[in-house]
């Protein structure tokens, strides 16, 4: 299978990130079991792990941006690490991360 992963962030991080330790350990798990992995992520990304596709993280954060037209042909589904509008044209599952409170946002 072939899983693309979406995240704002520069991976790995050097220093604490919560976020984005996930999106590593997932890009590295799933590249162990034998998927084909492709990261979308800050400008200088590096994991060898996976394919990286550098995008600048305000272009990830814009709900303008069409993400499923920056995917690699052949991608069979994206894991998106932050909000995205609902109209996206390709399949999709999406984490949200971070201390939501009851009631709040």
């Amino acid at each position: 299978m072939h899983v693309a992963l979406a995240s704002h962030y520069r991976l790995p991080t050097a220093g604490y990130g919560g976020t984005e330790r996930v999106v590593v350990a997932l890009a590295r798990g799933l590249a162990t079991l034998g998927h084909r992995v492709t990261l979308l992520a800050a400008p200088g990304t590096r994991l060898p792990e996976a394919t990286i596709l550098e995008v600048p993280p305000a272009e990830l954060a814009d709900p303008n941006t069409d993400i499923a037209a920056l995917l690699p042909r052949g991608t069979d589904i994206l894991h998106l690490h932050f909000p995205v509008r609902r109209t996206l044209a390709h399949p999709f599952v999406q984490t949200f991360h971070g201390n939501l409170r009851a009631g709040g946002t």
